[in-house]
Order: C-alpha cells, then structure tokens, then sequence
C-alpha cells in the first residue's frame, strides 16, 4: 500500500482472490456451530474485547487508512 499523497510505501497487504475468499467463508461456516453455542454473555463478552481492542488501536487505524485512499483530501496526514 503506498500514500497517495507522497507515493511512499506504508504498509504491504494481502490481495486475497476467490480461493481465499472461499476459504474464509467455509471456516466462517464451520465456526458457526460453536458460536451458536456460546451463551449470550461469553459472545458479549468477546465482541466487548474485540471492540476494546480496536478502540485501543483507533489512532493507528485511522491513520493506516487514511494514508490509504486518495478521496477526501486526509492522504497526507503523517503516522
């Protein structure tokens, strides 16, 4: 991935095709079962992390994206 705004390489990310595509979809699908079976409170609960673990890290997501895409003038904002 480079920034739009400078050219510079930011960060490398996987270009996933079909097979991928297909591979997460059956592991999602395969996965389905357990969470299912998981009570209303453990899924809450690993949701709870998750978004607590993406709040943690919003500075450096908004940043990663941001210098990803050319659309609204946020390009060049520096990590």
């Amino acid at each position: 991935m480079t920034d739009p705004a400078t050219g510079a390489l930011v960060g490398r990310v996987a270009e996933p095709g079909v097979a991928e595509l297909n591979t997460a979809v059956a592991a999602a699908k395969a996965a389905r079962p357990d969470w299912a079976a998981r009570g209303h409170d453990e899924r809450r609960a690993l949701l709870n992390r998750a978004a607590d673990a993406a709040e943690a890290n919003t500075e450096a997501l908004a940043v990663t994206v941001a210098r990803g895409c050319a659309c609204c003038g946020c390009a060049g904002l520096s990590g």
